[in-house]
């Protein structure tokens, strides 16, 4: 929890945290005796990490574990193979050594837009204590020769001086795009070869001469065919995870976890008729639908302190129109999968079978 704290730090994290649990304790007895005033207890360590900010992350404004503002419900057993994914290879190497094998330092998040890609990283990133590198992937292109490449280099040493650390690259088909990717078919037309080159570099840093031990990867997108091969052979990018449109199972998760903060209607069975009309809706689709719903309960009485079924309805019919190539046409009969009114695109179900 102290990556990056010099000496200075971590005092000034003591004295915080003593002068923490001394508040406490006079608060609760005014006499103050001095036998009972000298350690601090964990809660005061916790509070004087968390509001403290270490002098080796200064240069990285979004280091640390916060979590992020929105709420991710649904995907429980995708979560927890995530959290696998992400964890094991850093608080348990041990276990890989002892049976043999190297562990995945790469994970790749593909799938549609506005399936929580990203704030799944985010929310399972806060959890485990490390530090945290986000990279939106254009962010990192300059018009001056070499120094995208150079900004890369920089972001995995510093990596390296902070370990455990995960790198998070948002967007990674920008910066990881096949060789010869390119709307002209011709990359280096109007580029002088920028992509080659911070693709290679990209390369020589997550499998290259030095070895990357407690830097995790992270990549997503919702264009893996775009991704160079290169990037997804053993040892960079090792596990490849799918997070699609959910089932009818995470939908009902979902718009339980958005209930917490919208008035919905609390009847179990107006929220499973919900989730069986929102076939396709992908998490981002269902957090607009209540908004919308909860807006249009506020236009016809601005005193409305709950949102009706029948505005949920009236959305979702106009909704249903911009999502309906992606809607199965069938309602899940009694009994059925849970997995049965899920639809894989054909550019998905593609780059599986090429996998």
């Amino acid at each position: 929890m102290t990556s990056g704290y010099v000496a200075k730090d971590l005092r000034d994290v003591y004295r915080s945290a003593l002068l923490h649990s001394l508040r406490g304790r006079i608060t609760k007895d005014d006499t103050g005796r001095q036998d009972t005033l000298g350690s601090a207890a964990w809660d005061d360590l916790a509070y004087a990490i968390e509001t403290s900010k270490p002098s080796q992350q200064i240069e990285f404004e979004s280091f640390g574990s916060q979590r992020p503002q929105g709420v991710f419900g649904g995907y429980s057993d995708l979560k927890r193979r995530v959290h696998q994914a992400i964890n094991w290879p850093i608080t348990n190497p041990e276990t890989f050594k002892r049976i043999g094998v190297r562990p995945p330092m790469g994970l790749l998040l593909y799938g549609p837009s506005g399936c929580g890609k990203t704030m799944l990283v985010q929310t399972l990133a806060s959890e485990s204590n490390m530090n945290f590198i986000p990279i939106k992937g254009p962010e990192i292109f300059s018009k001056y020769l070499g120094e995208t490449e150079a900004t890369l280099r920089r972001l995995f040493a510093m990596a390296r001086q902070i370990t455990p650390c995960i790198l998070f690259f948002d967007e990674m088909d920008s910066i990881g795009a096949k060789r010869g990717w390119g709307g002209d078919g011709d990359s280096s037309a109007g580029t002088n070869g920028v992509n080659e080159r911070v693709l290679s570099t990209l390369l020589n840093e997550m499998d290259g001469v030095e070895e990357r031990t407690g830097v995790f990867v992270i990549g997503c997108t919702n264009q893996p065919r775009a991704i160079d091969d290169a990037l997804l052979r053993p040892g960079r990018l090792d596990q490849l995870v799918y997070v699609g449109y959910p089932s009818l199972k995470d939908r009902e998760e979902i718009i339980a976890t958005i209930g917490q903060r919208i008035p919905l209607p609390k009847d179990l069975g107006s929220r499973q008729v919900l989730a069986k009309k929102t076939v396709g809706f992908s998490p981002a689709d269902l957090d607009a639908l209540f908004r919308e719903a909860a807006i249009l309960s506020l236009r016809k009485s601005i005193d409305a302190d709950a949102v009706t079924m029948d505005d949920i309805e009236a959305v979702i019919q106009k909704m249903a129109l911009s999502v309906q190539d992606r809607i199965e046409k069938r309602i899940p009969e009694e009994g059925s999968s849970l997995e049965s009114d899920v639809l894989v695109p054909i550019l998905y179900k593609e780059f599986q079978q090429e996998r």
